[in-house]
Protein backbone atom coordinates (compact mmCIF):
# COMPACT_ATOMS: atom_id res chain seq x y z
CA UNK A 1 0.00 0.00 0.00
CA UNK A 2 1.03 3.20 -0.07
CA UNK A 3 3.53 5.30 2.48
CA UNK A 4 4.06 1.92 4.10
CA UNK A 5 6.03 3.47 6.62
CA UNK A 6 2.97 5.31 8.05
CA UNK A 7 1.56 2.43 9.00
CA UNK A 8 4.09 1.22 11.69
CA UNK A 9 3.39 2.21 14.99
CA UNK A 10 6.47 4.39 16.15
CA UNK A 11 6.58 2.73 19.60
CA UNK A 12 5.24 -0.26 21.77
CA UNK A 13 6.90 1.12 24.81
CA UNK A 14 8.64 4.04 26.55
CA UNK A 15 11.41 4.49 25.43
CA UNK A 16 11.24 2.59 21.37
CA UNK A 17 12.10 -0.50 20.70
CA UNK A 18 12.58 -2.66 18.00
CA UNK A 19 10.04 -5.21 17.78
CA UNK A 20 9.94 -8.64 16.42
CA UNK A 21 6.38 -10.40 14.42
CA UNK A 22 6.36 -14.27 14.24
CA UNK A 23 4.93 -15.29 10.67
CA UNK A 24 3.87 -19.09 10.52
CA UNK A 25 2.32 -19.79 6.94
CA UNK A 26 -0.05 -17.39 5.08
CA UNK A 27 -0.92 -14.30 7.43
CA UNK A 28 -1.23 -10.74 7.26
CA UNK A 29 -0.22 -8.25 9.70
CA UNK A 30 -1.83 -5.12 9.70
CA UNK A 31 0.12 -2.78 12.06
CA UNK A 32 -0.80 0.72 11.14
CA UNK A 33 0.44 3.78 13.28
CA UNK A 34 -1.80 4.55 15.93
CA UNK A 35 -0.45 7.77 17.62
CA UNK A 36 -2.74 8.95 20.50
CA UNK A 37 -1.51 11.91 21.59
CA UNK A 38 -1.26 12.55 25.57
CA UNK A 39 -1.52 16.35 25.57
CA UNK A 40 -2.23 19.00 22.62
CA UNK A 41 -2.97 22.64 23.08
CA UNK A 42 -2.99 26.09 21.39
CA UNK A 43 -0.37 27.54 23.38
CA UNK A 44 0.19 31.03 22.95
CA UNK A 45 -1.85 33.78 22.27
CA UNK A 46 -5.40 33.08 23.94
CA UNK A 47 -6.70 35.90 21.70
CA UNK A 48 -5.18 38.29 19.03
CA UNK A 49 -6.08 41.08 16.81
CA UNK A 50 -5.29 41.98 13.17
CA UNK A 51 -6.40 43.98 10.30
CA UNK A 52 -7.85 42.29 7.09
CA UNK A 53 -5.14 40.60 5.06
CA UNK A 54 -2.51 41.34 7.45
CA UNK A 55 -0.78 38.57 9.45
CA UNK A 56 -0.94 37.77 12.93
CA UNK A 57 1.45 38.09 15.43
CA UNK A 58 3.22 34.16 15.37
CA UNK A 59 0.48 31.68 16.99
CA UNK A 60 1.70 28.30 18.57
CA UNK A 61 0.78 25.06 19.26
CA UNK A 62 1.90 22.11 21.27
CA UNK A 63 2.10 18.48 21.61
CA UNK A 64 3.33 15.21 23.78
CA UNK A 65 2.78 11.99 22.42
CA UNK A 66 4.53 9.00 24.45
CA UNK A 67 7.59 7.51 23.07
CA UNK A 68 7.55 10.50 20.06
CA UNK A 69 8.05 14.25 20.92
CA UNK A 70 10.77 13.24 23.48
CA UNK A 71 13.35 13.19 20.87
CA UNK A 72 14.87 16.75 19.92
CA UNK A 73 13.47 18.10 16.79
CA UNK A 74 10.89 17.77 14.32
CA UNK A 75 9.34 14.29 14.20
CA UNK A 76 8.77 12.43 10.86
CA UNK A 77 4.91 11.86 9.98
CA UNK A 78 3.62 14.41 12.23
CA UNK A 79 1.25 16.87 10.76
CA UNK A 80 0.52 20.18 12.71
CA UNK A 81 -2.25 23.19 11.69
CA UNK A 82 -3.76 26.31 12.80
CA UNK A 83 -7.25 27.11 11.45
CA UNK A 84 -9.85 29.54 12.60
CA UNK A 85 -13.90 30.18 11.67
CA UNK A 86 -17.12 30.68 13.48
CA UNK A 87 -18.47 26.91 13.49
CA UNK A 88 -18.73 25.60 17.04
CA UNK A 89 -16.95 22.28 15.44
CA UNK A 90 -13.84 23.20 14.20
CA UNK A 91 -13.47 20.21 11.77
CA UNK A 92 -16.15 22.23 9.80
CA UNK A 93 -13.47 25.14 9.20
CA UNK A 94 -12.10 25.65 5.54
CA UNK A 95 -9.03 27.71 6.88
CA UNK A 96 -7.12 24.63 7.81
CA UNK A 97 -3.45 25.47 6.66
CA UNK A 98 0.34 23.88 7.81
CA UNK A 99 2.16 24.57 10.76
CA UNK A 100 5.95 24.82 11.21
CA UNK A 101 8.29 23.26 13.65
CA UNK A 102 9.31 25.71 16.00
CA UNK A 103 11.17 24.60 18.98
CA UNK A 104 11.67 21.44 21.53
CA UNK A 105 9.99 22.80 24.75
CA UNK A 106 10.63 19.62 27.07
CA UNK A 107 9.25 16.24 26.16
CA UNK A 108 6.61 18.51 23.83
CA UNK A 109 6.88 19.64 20.16
CA UNK A 110 5.96 23.34 19.51
CA UNK A 111 4.41 24.26 16.27
CA UNK A 112 3.80 28.14 15.18
CA UNK A 113 2.12 29.81 12.24
CA UNK A 114 -0.20 32.95 11.56
CA UNK A 115 -3.34 33.48 10.40
CA UNK A 116 -4.17 36.18 7.08
CA UNK A 117 -7.68 36.96 7.10
CA UNK A 118 -9.72 37.75 4.45
CA UNK A 119 -12.53 39.37 5.91
CA UNK A 120 -13.56 41.37 8.94
CA UNK A 121 -15.43 40.02 12.17
CA UNK A 122 -14.52 37.96 15.95
CA UNK A 123 -13.31 34.47 14.78
CA UNK A 124 -12.77 31.10 16.79
CA UNK A 125 -9.13 30.16 16.03
CA UNK A 126 -7.64 26.50 17.25
CA UNK A 127 -4.91 23.64 16.70
CA UNK A 128 -5.05 20.26 15.32
CA UNK A 129 -2.53 17.87 15.37
CA UNK A 130 -2.87 14.13 13.24
CA UNK A 131 0.25 11.70 13.45
CA UNK A 132 -1.47 9.15 11.77
CA UNK A 133 -2.47 9.73 8.51
CA UNK A 134 -2.04 7.91 5.28
CA UNK A 135 -4.38 6.05 2.73
CA UNK A 136 -5.97 3.48 4.33
CA UNK A 137 -4.96 3.88 8.11
CA UNK A 138 -8.00 3.44 10.31
CA UNK A 139 -6.64 5.52 13.06
CA UNK A 140 -6.02 8.79 10.72
CA UNK A 141 -8.01 11.50 13.01
CA UNK A 142 -7.01 14.90 14.07
CA UNK A 143 -6.83 16.02 17.45
CA UNK A 144 -8.03 19.39 17.99
CA UNK A 145 -6.57 21.81 20.59
CA UNK A 146 -8.07 24.91 22.31
CA UNK A 147 -6.18 26.81 25.27
CA UNK A 148 -7.00 24.60 27.74
CA UNK A 149 -5.14 21.35 26.55
CA UNK A 150 -6.89 18.24 26.08
CA UNK A 151 -10.59 17.88 23.68
CA UNK A 152 -11.26 20.57 22.14
CA UNK A 153 -14.26 23.35 23.63
CA UNK A 154 -15.12 26.15 21.91
CA UNK A 155 -15.83 28.31 24.82
CA UNK A 156 -11.76 27.82 25.32
CA UNK A 157 -10.71 28.63 21.47
CA UNK A 158 -8.74 31.25 21.11
CA UNK A 159 -10.31 34.56 20.07
CA UNK A 160 -9.37 36.55 16.34
CA UNK A 161 -10.53 39.71 15.88
CA UNK A 162 -9.90 41.31 12.25
CA UNK A 163 -10.75 45.39 11.68
CA UNK A 164 -10.87 46.63 8.91
CA UNK A 165 -11.23 49.71 6.69
CA UNK A 166 -14.76 51.28 5.53
CA UNK A 167 -16.35 54.20 4.51
CA UNK A 168 -20.01 55.94 3.59
CA UNK A 169 -20.15 58.50 0.87
CA UNK A 170 -23.39 60.76 0.60
CA UNK A 171 -23.41 63.20 -2.32
CA UNK A 172 -26.12 65.92 -2.00
CA UNK A 173 -26.64 69.32 -3.80
CA UNK A 174 -28.05 72.72 -2.75
CA UNK A 175 -27.40 76.79 -3.43
CA UNK A 176 -25.59 77.82 -0.02
CA UNK A 177 -21.97 77.25 -0.10
CA UNK A 178 -21.58 77.40 3.62
CA UNK A 179 -24.11 74.69 4.03
CA UNK A 180 -23.98 70.83 3.91
CA UNK A 181 -27.58 70.44 1.82
CA UNK A 182 -29.97 67.60 2.82
CA UNK A 183 -31.49 66.90 -0.41
CA UNK A 184 -30.06 64.76 -3.28
CA UNK A 185 -31.67 66.90 -6.28
CA UNK A 186 -32.77 70.49 -6.42
CA UNK A 187 -35.08 72.57 -9.58
CA UNK A 188 -33.03 75.83 -10.33
CA UNK A 189 -33.56 78.14 -13.39
CA UNK A 190 -30.86 78.36 -16.00
CA UNK A 191 -27.72 79.77 -14.58
CA UNK A 192 -27.99 78.81 -11.04
CA UNK A 193 -24.96 78.19 -9.51
CA UNK A 194 -25.45 74.96 -6.89
CA UNK A 195 -22.98 73.75 -4.32
CA UNK A 196 -22.34 69.80 -4.59
CA UNK A 197 -21.82 68.64 -1.15
CA UNK A 198 -19.37 65.20 -0.44
CA UNK A 199 -19.87 63.58 3.23
CA UNK A 200 -17.49 60.52 4.28
CA UNK A 201 -18.06 58.42 7.39
CA UNK A 202 -15.61 56.00 8.60
CA UNK A 203 -18.06 52.96 9.36
CA UNK A 204 -15.08 50.99 10.08
CA UNK A 205 -12.41 49.86 12.49
CA UNK A 206 -9.25 52.00 11.53
CA UNK A 207 -8.52 55.40 11.06
CA UNK A 208 -8.07 56.82 7.32
CA UNK A 209 -5.32 59.46 6.98
CA UNK A 210 -5.20 59.39 3.33
CA UNK A 211 -8.58 60.34 1.23
CA UNK A 212 -8.89 60.37 -2.63
CA UNK A 213 -12.33 62.11 -3.94
CA UNK A 214 -13.42 62.01 -7.84
CA UNK A 215 -16.52 63.49 -9.32
CA UNK A 216 -17.45 61.67 -12.81
CA UNK A 217 -18.37 65.25 -13.71
CA UNK A 218 -16.23 67.53 -11.70
CA UNK A 219 -12.93 64.99 -11.75
CA UNK A 220 -10.53 65.14 -8.71
CA UNK A 221 -11.53 66.86 -5.88
CA UNK A 222 -9.08 65.08 -3.34
CA UNK A 223 -6.22 63.48 -4.08
CA UNK A 224 -3.74 62.03 -1.62
CA UNK A 225 -5.27 64.53 0.75
CA UNK A 226 -4.17 63.99 4.57
CA UNK A 227 -6.66 64.00 7.06
CA UNK A 228 -7.37 61.77 10.18
CA UNK A 229 -10.57 60.67 9.76
CA UNK A 230 -11.52 58.43 13.02
CA UNK A 231 -13.76 55.32 13.10
CA UNK A 232 -17.50 56.94 13.64
CA UNK A 233 -16.28 59.90 12.66
CA UNK A 234 -17.79 62.16 9.54
CA UNK A 235 -16.19 65.63 7.21
CA UNK A 236 -17.21 66.85 4.59
CA UNK A 237 -16.19 69.21 1.30
CA UNK A 238 -18.20 71.43 -0.80
CA UNK A 239 -17.34 71.84 -4.48
CA UNK A 240 -19.61 74.01 -7.03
Amino acid sequence: GPAHWNWLQSYPGYPPVNRTVDVTGDMTVEDYRDIVPGWYVLQWPPETTTTVHIPTENIYGQLWAEGLTYEEGEQRGLLAELGYGTDADPSAWTTWASMAWGSQVGDNDEYLSTIIPDETGVFSYAVRFNGNWGVGNPNDVWYYGDTSGGEYDPADAGVLTVLGPSIELVKTVGTDPNVCAATDSILVVPGTEVVYCYTVTNTGDLALVDHDLYDDQLGDLLVDFPYTLEPGASAFITAT
